[in-house]
């Protein structure tokens, strides 16, 4: 095969995209055959190299729509640093008439999603977390003081041996550690992936390792289920701002700190969560040739 197709490649916080347009894609390869696609063109030694793929479409709909594909192939319900992403794409390519006095609502597979433009970037309404076990999804049967279902690990230095489960649309397994000290010295891709393939999650998790600095800013390392080690995850971060004020560890606003920069997330321990944060065109990739 011989496949001479175009993108562009934008970056939240350092988590990396690349964006088509399903339409154009699918002038090429059918949608049974994205997944690969998003496996070769992500790949950093023999691809383009990136955390995920959007496939983005509806403009002859007017309907907006963002899939989501990890670097591995799998797909992903929701991404918070790709809508950011995608925000910046169609507020930038041409696609302004979809926004309407600064606000856009797109459907992603976790449901539809509402961001607006901020003076921090993009402001995204995530939903509301979820902790129905079956629903994240996580076998137990145990919880926290603020409801959310626990998983009893072995990892040295977290608080009582356990990862706070929740989903933000994809479901998220929150580690708090003790001190700074245990923060730097996690193994991520040891434990991240330990806990991503745990039988608990029949869907496989995101893991987020945490230290608390104060009651308004937590210093997170992620583990992407489908990508790895990534330098920032948007709904890993909503994950741990759930988790830190449902148990009274954390107060809204609260500021994330990732590898690849801040986000702001809000919650008022009852409704929706709201993140804000950047997203930068990194490239236009006019020509891309992907052959065997």
């Amino acid at each position: 095969m011989n496949l001479v197709i175009s993108m562009s490649k934008y970056q939240g916080s350092g988590n990396d995209f690349l964006i088509i347009e399903a339409d154009r894609l699918g002038e090429f390869l059918a949608p049974q055959e994205w997944p690969d696609f998003a496996r070769r063109v992500c790949n950093r030694h023999f691809g383009l190299g990136a955390d995920g793929l959007l496939v983005v479409g509806g403009r002859s709909e007017g309907r907006p729509f963002m899939r989501v594909f990890n670097s591995d192939g799998s797909t992903a319900e929701m991404c918070g640093n790709g809508i950011r992403c995608f925000a910046a794409y169609t507020h930038g390519e041409g696609w302004r008439d979809w926004w309407t006095q600064g606000s856009l609502v797109v459907e992603t597979d976790s449901g539809p999603k509402k961001i607006e433009l901020s003076d921090g970037g993009y402001r995204v309404n995530m939903g509301p977390p979820i902790f129905d076990p079956e629903r994240i999804p996580v076998k137990t049967e145990e919880r926290d003081k603020g409801g959310c279902p626990v998983v009893r690990v072995e990892l040295p230095g977290t608080q009582h041996g356990t990862v706070h489960c929740v989903s933000m649309g994809n479901p998220h397994a929150v580690a708090v550690v003790r001190s700074l000290e245990q923060f730097e010295e996690t193994p991520l891709s040891e434990h991240g992936s330990m806990i991503e393939e745990a039988v608990s999650f029949p869907q496989r998790t995101n893991v987020e390792f945490v230290w608390l600095a104060d009651k308004h800013r937590a210093y997170v390392k992620v583990w992407e289920r489908g990508a790895g080690a990534t330098l920032a995850c948007g709904t890993g971060a909503c994950a741990v701002a759930a988790v830190g004020i449902s148990n009274d560890m954390l107060e809204s606003p609260v500021f994330v700190e990732l590898p690849g920069g801040t986000l702001t997330i809000e919650w008022d321990g009852k409704g929706d969560v709201f993140m804000t944060g950047p997203a930068i065109k990194v490239a236009d990739i006019d020509r891309y040739y992907c052959w065997e």
